[in-house]
């Protein structure tokens, strides 16, 4: 099978029928997280880098760079917004950012994120190796376009799990 390419994580569809919700947001100051980036509010109001593979909410996934300002809202940021209908892909690895063989198995399951602050530009995937528990944020739906089962880091659709989607309310 084939070995898939490394993308950012995307908006693909709306269970709606309609293109993905994307909303204007401000941006908090000295962002610098890249399209495809999970992001949230802390409550102030501006879009923020949660800075962790666990966030407690997802506000969306950032639809292009932050612009590093030093004050916020002195830019807006457009954020593919995360709902209780918005799908997105992602490739599937292992933990530690480890090449990943896709299974059946990675389907229709719960998973965890992982972010890898390495490469540039940095990226977020989910991890495959944690399908249970605490930690997990979203639900796989199926094979992305262009991946098939047994694929390396193969591309697969999800949604956030409603628990950690902001606009949804948080526990």
């Amino acid at each position: 099978m084939a070995t898939v390419s490394k993308d950012i994580m995307t908006p693909v569809a709306s269970e709606a029928n309609a293109p993905p919700f994307t909303v204007t947001c401000g941006e908090a100051a000295s962002q610098t997280f890249p399209q495809g980036w999970i992001v949230y509010n802390p409550g102030t109001g501006y879009v923020s880098d949660p800075a962790s593979d666990t966030p407690v909410s997802i506000l969306g996934v950032a639809a292009q760079d932050a612009h590093n300002l030093g004050s916020a809202t002195a830019q807006n940021l457009a954020v593919d917004f995360a709902n209780g209908t918005t799908i997105f892909a992602a490739n599937v690895l292992q933990a530690s950012l480890a090449d990943h063989v896709l299974a059946q198995s990675d389907l229709l399951t719960p998973m965890a994120i992982q972010r890898d602050t390495v490469s540039t530009p940095n990226k977020i995937y989910l991890n495959a190796s944690t399908k249970s528990g605490a930690n997990t944020r979203v639900f796989t739906l199926r094979t992305a376009q262009g991946t098939s089962i047994g694929d390396t880091n193969g591309r697969v659709t999800f949604v956030f799990l409603p628990n950690y989607i902001q606009s949804m309310g948080t526990s």
